[in-house]
């Protein structure tokens, strides 16, 4: 991973059922863990949070669901 805001920009396909998500964000992306269970795969991207106390901090995160090219 970079400090960059353009590492933050992934996509998971469902080819059985032919529909992908594909998920950016302001922020860079710190890591990702991925959980799944029998019908279901879940990925959980996480960004470095730097906030002093009393401190707002703010990110957006954006899924574009499509059909699978």
């Amino acid at each position: 991973y970079s400090p960059h805001n353009n590492n933050y920009y992934f996509s998971i396909s469902n080819k059985n059922i032919g529909l992908k998500v594909t998920t950016t964000a302001n922020r860079p992306l710190s890591q990702i863990i991925i959980w799944g269970c029998q019908n279901t795969l879940c990925p959980e991207p996480y960004i470095k949070v730097e906030a002093a106390p009393q401190e707002s901090f703010s990110w957006d995160i954006d899924y574009h669901f499509s059909p699978n090219a």
